[in-house]
């Protein structure tokens, strides 16, 4: 059959359908089914919810910018203005409920109630008999680091432990290059005043000072106290010493310390009484037990004085924001945030600054706790960049020295000052009246705000680390909880939090307590170690110990390790990770994997009926002429145990902070062995030897010592760390014939493996 045929075939068969017909047959079966569709279900909102839920594909959302833009006409939306312009009725559209007042005002409210919070005394008072759990204080910037920081409490305070974002590189490159802030808000503060002798008298019973050589060190007057305004570091002792000078060199060595302590002395109020203010600021770890040793102090010099003549103690934990800026554009960039304002012009020590901006470009060349007091400070919302500035080097070259710059475009930091220079200007308001209770109420213009700058560098942070140097900005926070002064506080707050956004919208950087604790450890390789506590370096501390407890807890809580009866190193299988990933400490040979034995090592060298207990050894003129030298081996420094009982019973019993440096690829890790090197060993290259097998022969290559704190160094480009060594056992094993006197370079084993890595210690001064 041809094509055409088959055409003709097919229209005779079809010739009697009717279209017609056939829609008319079929229109009650398609309204019906038209109607089905078209009903709304219970629930149905939007025009694309009309379906049942057991038959939709996908949920839709009930904001018209979320759906495509081909489902846009089937929004309610729409359809009520597509209504409205059909019909001359119009829709009425419901709209959303408007918030309440109280939820439209949060953030107000919010800054009021971290204001009033945080400069709250109940959760300060933690001495009565029946303590009430208060919950953790907040900073000052408390609003601000909360939404772009880990938050973690600790020490009764909400701090930021690290970014949400990752900048830990950028962080650690702003603390040597460029700006890194912190908020150091939380230190406790404490106020005494009294005259200079008294204060004297009783700060010399607990407060072991930090020596200073040459220009650095303040002068001081006959009564013993600087005679400018200054900042002194020292160590918090945990009981009073006798004020005797020809005891105290010995006792001070072994005598048990709290913590590092910062003493701010104000300038006398008038030149003949000598009253004066200091104000000393501590960590929260250890402020309630040196508060608890300054007021007996106090009530047990008070009875002894005329009423005249007491000494006052007042807490103002709370009352005063501190801010820390670190970094080499630290100096150049807060030059750029505090500008004077109009009533300023001959108030506090601005002409002092002004000088110091054209002539300094980093905080380094001061002294050592220079003070500046700048009253009368513009709004720092008034001249912030309306951009984030981005990679800008603040470490320009003054106007006038711009034609001395090298070709090479490196500059000097600038003119070195000393304590006669700087008191050579005439000084300005004492800054004793930013802690009075009614300074900023007398101020000309409520909106401006009185700031104290100190130099923040340590003793050895400036000598080794000078690039690292910054300035502290204290604010006053709030003075009493009153119903006239509530303004007050919460502007004092947000001066605080205005200063650290200026400081972010020039291009610094904010760290939180991981990179506080990064660049005092690792950072600055121990130069900054006074700035530490209490992580790592403070083992013979109370606040140390804790801190190195509730870590070991958390390591043991992570791995769930458990050991058994019958094998001191069994490592159970309730660990969290795989068992590929589990790590067997009994193979490696780790006894402690998450803490040091300190007891344990002096035992191997000391005789272990001694009960004497271990202690840093601080003493720089200790550590320069006797450990130092028995480090390096020096044939006339070769000295024993019984040498040392001979300058102080106590001293065998002392560690040393030594500088850890590795050699090849190795990178110190906390809790990790440092052991002495065999005459034959080849220092140059790793080893091969599984230490684990060889472990029980002490002799062979004895325990000098323990990792605290290590990882690698972005600055240097290797890994660092710092741990401590006996001083028994460096005395002991110069004395062996099978190792070398110099135990400059040493094996270290981290917790992890069996291999030996070569590093290189060097004695850390404090």
């Amino acid at each position: 059959m041809s094509d055409r045929q088959l055409i003709d075939k097919m229209r005779d068969d079809y010739s009697c359908f009717n279209i017609v017909q056939l829609a008319t047959t079929r229109a009650a079966e398609l309204a019906e089914f038209e109607a089905t569709v078209n009903v709304l279900t219970t629930n149905a909102l939007t025009g694309l919810q009309r379906l049942p839920v057991r038959l939709r594909r996908r949920a839709a959302s009930h904001r018209v910018n979320r759906l495509p833009r081909r489902l846009h006409r089937h929004h309610p939306s729409s359809q009520s203005e597509q209504a409205r312009l059909t019909t001359k009725k119009p829709v009425e559209v419901k709209h959303t409920k408007t918030k309440c007042r109280r939820f439209r005002r949060r953030r107000l409210r919010l800054l009021a109630f971290a204001a009033r919070f945080a400069a709250s005394t109940a959760s300060i008072n933690k001495t009565s008999d029946c303590p009430v759990p208060s919950k953790p204080r907040w900073l000052p910037t408390h609003l601000w680091h909360t939404k772009r920081f880990h938050m973690i409490t600790v020490w009764g305070w909400r701090l930021p432990q690290a970014p949400t974002n990752k900048v830990f590189k950028a962080c650690q490159s702003a603390s040597l290059n460029g700006c890194l802030v912190f908020d150091l808000s939380y230190l406790s503060c404490l106020e005494m005043c009294g005259s200079e002798r008294d204060l004297v008298n009783c700060l010399q019973q607990l407060v072991q000072y930090s020596s200073l050589a040459g220009s650095a060190c303040v002068p001081i007057n006959d009564c013993g106290a600087p005679r400018y305004a200054c900042e002194q570091v020292g160590l918090f002792l945990t009981k009073p010493i006798a004020s005797d000078l020809a005891s105290s060199a010995v006792e001070r060595i072994h005598h048990p310390v709290l913590g590092p302590v910062r003493l701010l002395w104000a300038c006398p109020s008038e030149p003949t009484t000598r009253h004066r203010h200091v104000y000393l600021w501590l960590h929260p770890a250890m402020s309630d037990e040196a508060e608890s040793l300054l007021t007996e102090c106090v009530a047990r010099y008070n009875q002894a004085c005329t009423k005249d003549d007491s000494v006052q103690l007042y807490n103002r934990t709370g009352q005063v924001s501190r801010l820390c800026a670190i970094g080499r554009q630290a100096h150049q960039l807060l030059a750029d945030v505090l500008v004077p304002s109009e009533s300023a012009v001959k108030r506090g020590d601005w002409n002092l600054w002004s000088e110091l901006i054209t002539n300094c470009r980093q905080a380094s060349c001061l002294p050592c706790g220079t003070t500046i007091f700048l009253p009368d400070c513009s709004d720092f919302r008034t001249n912030r960049p309306k951009l984030k500035i981005r990679n800008r080097n603040w470490i320009v070259a003054p106007a006038e020295r711009s034609k001395d710059v090298a070709p090479t475009g490196v500059v000097s930091a600038g003119k070195l000052y000393t304590w006669t220079e700087l008191r050579s200007h005439q000084p300005g308001s004492n800054f004793r009246t930013l802690f009075s209770n009614c300074s900023l109420c007398d101020a000309e213009n409520v909106t401006d705000i009185n700031v104290l700058l100190v130099q923040n560098a340590a003793p050895t942070l400036a000598t080794t680390y000078p690039h690292c140097t910054g300035w502290d900005l204290i604010l006053v926070r709030s003075h009493h909880l009153s119903s006239t002064e509530n303004v007050l506080t919460l502007r004092g707050s947000l001066a605080a939090r205005d200063l650290l956004i200026s400081c972010v919208y020039r291009g610094a950087e904010v760290g939180g307590l991981r990179d506080w604790q990064y660049w005092s450890t690792i950072g600055t390789q121990g130069s900054a170690s006074m700035l530490s506590y209490p992580a790592c370096l403070w083992p013979d501390t109370s606040g140390g110990q804790d801190w190195d407890a509730q870590v070991a807890t958390r390591n043991q809580l992570r791995y769930r390790q458990v050991f058994g009866m019958v094998h001191p190193f069994l490592f159970t299988a309730n660990s969290r990770r795989p068992p590929k990933l589990r790590p067997d400490y009994a193979r490696f040979g780790t006894s402690h994997p998450f803490s040091a034995p300190w007891n344990e090592l002096l035992n191997r060298y000391l005789p272990p009926d001694d009960k004497r207990c271990y202690f840093v050894l601080r003493d720089p003129a200790v550590l320069r002429l006797v450990v130092q030298r028995m480090v390096s081996g020096e044939p006339r420094a070769r000295l024993t145990i019984e040498h040392l009982t001979r300058y102080d019973v106590a001293l065998p019993w002392a560690l040393i902070l030594v500088r850890i440096s590795a050699v090849g690829r190795g990178v110190p890790k906390p809790n990790a062995t440092l052991y002495a090197a065999n005459v034959d060993d080849d220092l140059t290259k790793d080893s091969q030897v599984n230490y684990a097998i060889s472990e029980c022969d002490l002799n062979q290559r004895p325990v000098l010592g323990y990792v605290q704190t290590g990882n690698f160094n972005h600055a240097v480009g290797h890994g660092t760390g710092l741990g401590y060594i006996s001083l028994a056992a460096v005395a002991t094993v110069i004395q062996h014939p099978n190792v070398g006197p110099n135990l400059t370079c040493v094996w270290m084993k981290n917790i992890a493996t069996t291999r030996l890595r070569p590093v290189r210690i060097s004695v850390v001064f404090w």
